[in-house]
């Protein structure tokens, strides 16, 4: 068995909730210029990390089938519209049903500080020739168990594979929410043999701003876990 590892986030599929299942309020397109061009049945929700650093892109699968590859791509431009950015990313495997979760960098400015652009164009499209040559697949997102606990400056994930089957490639994010919205996205993979379990380690981020106004460091302020799996496959 590959040890679970823990990366900063990126990729995902298939809610478990752990504390609340819900969003809360309006998200990050209700408050900044974001403009969402999806392809058919994917619903797109969009949220800033606490440290500005990342855009999080929530989507839900509302197809009948699954997707084997789709695109998420982001351009920014500024108040002249002038591009100032991108950023973009490729995803295998999106369950039917599911939700999924990206998250694409946000620009900096002078001082390396990031923010979001005066307007942003989002864009989410399927592979339509790898999905007629190659097909959605079969996924395994709903059969693998998760648990968490909070040690203490660390949450400590155990994934469990109840699929019947060997597990080649398992990722999940960690989902840190404040008021029902995510605020910051951490990702573990790994591959599991039937019936094996196994615990990755996620450092609870740092609130950078709190922290340079203060002699210690602040970690942010969050008050759910919701954990995604991104993906389950068996080859």
């Amino acid at each position: 068995m590959k040890k679970i590892s823990g990366l900063l986030s990126v990729l995902f599929i298939s809610v478990i909730c752990l504390v609340g299942c819900s969003f809360g309020g309006g998200d990050a397109s209700s408050k900044y210029n974001i403009n969402i061009n999806a392809d058919e049945n994917i619903e797109v929700k969009t949220y800033v990390d606490q440290n500005k650093d990342y855009l999080i892109v929530y989507l839900t699968n509302n197809n009948e089938y699954n997707i084997g590859s789709y695109d998420v791509k982001v351009i920014y431009y500024d108040d002249n519209g002038n591009k100032i950015d991108e950023d973009d990313t490729t995803q295998l495997d999106f369950m039917n049903g599911k939700d999924s979760v990206v998250t694409l960098a946000l620009p900096r400015d002078e001082e390396y500080n990031g923010y979001v652009p005066d307007k942003v164009e989002l864009s989410v499209k399927i592979d339509q020739e790898y999905q007629e040559i190659v097909g959605g697949g079969t996924l395994y997102n709903d059969k693998v168990e998760v648990s968490h606990k909070k040690v203490g400056d660390e949450i400590e994930v155990t994934l469990k594979n109840t699929s019947g089957v060997d597990l080649t490639t398992v990722e999940a994010v960690v989902l840190f929410m404040k008021d029902g919205k995510p605020i910051s996205a951490e990702e573990l993979s790994g591959s599991f043999k039937n019936g094996e379990s196994d615990t990755g380690t996620i450092s609870i981020p740092e609130d950078w701003e709190a922290s340079s106004n203060s002699d210690e460091d602040v970690l942010i302020n969050y008050d759910d876990i919701k954990i995604v799996i991104n993906r389950a496959t068996a080859e």
